[in-house]
């Protein structure tokens, strides 16, 4: 005797049955562009206040001690522009060392991961910035087109949107953060730190977002 299928309901308690070609419509209204153009912005700005404004970040580097000579030692030891780990994968010669070997150096230390430019790099903050907010844009595209999909004309759209906003920090955070910590050995607090980051960088843009594009019928406070 088969078994009754179980119902999917559950599966349109948060993801709405919805029109393809409506939400290809919403997503190229002037409604949504506002919504993305807001996200963007805010994405944007709280960077600039997590980073330049509030220590939390600076707070989970530490400075080289002047006078080691770290800076020379990189531009000898690393002459190209790259990521660069220690203890190495190849010896002197370019020849793979043996796990064992690499283990021990591993065990023994010094161990690093990093991203380095010999040759230094830009200071000028315009290109970056611009880079920047175009990076955020294309992320609050992407949450906008996400939101149009568990939308809906009812009273619960906008809370649907925040909880999705939400929960895209949350997956972007940890996602983000918590394989450098477990692979590249990246400092709790650094990580700690990252993923609140993303959280509340996103919790914000989507609340935004979210009253955006909101049915006028539906209006929230």
């Amino acid at each position: 005797m088969s078994q009754p299928t179980p119902s999917p309901e559950f599966l349109t308690r948060f993801f709405l049955p919805y029109d393809k070609g409506s939400v290809i419509l919403e997503l190229m209204s002037r409604k949504c562009l506002l919504a993305v153009l807001a996200g963007a912005a805010i994405m944007f700005v709280w960077t600039f206040l997590s980073w330049m404004v509030i220590p939390w970040h600076q707070a989970t580097l530490n400075a080289p001690k002047p006078g080691s000579g770290l800076e020379e030692a990189l531009k000898k030891a690393a002459p190209e522009p790259g990521i660069y780990a220690l203890p190495s994968w190849v010896d002197e010669n370019g020849e793979q060392v043996s796990q064992d070997v690499w283990s021990e150096q591993m065990e023994e230390g010094p161990y690093a991961f990093i991203s380095v430019l010999p040759g230094g790099a830009s200071a000028n903050m315009g290109p970056m910035m611009i880079r920047g907010f175009g990076i955020w844009f294309v992320g609050a595209f992407i949450l906008c087109f996400l939101m149009l999909l568990v939308g809906g004309s009812d009273g619960q759209s906008h809370k649907r949107r925040v909880v999705l906003a939400v929960s895209i920090g949350l997956f972007v955070g940890l996602m983000g953060h918590l394989p450098n910590w477990n692979w590249w050995h990246f400092s709790a607090s650094y990580t700690i730190v990252g993923i609140l980051d993303s959280v509340i960088g996103w919790t914000l843009a989507g609340l935004a977002m979210a009253k955006i594009l909101q049915p006028k019928e539906v209006l929230v406070a």
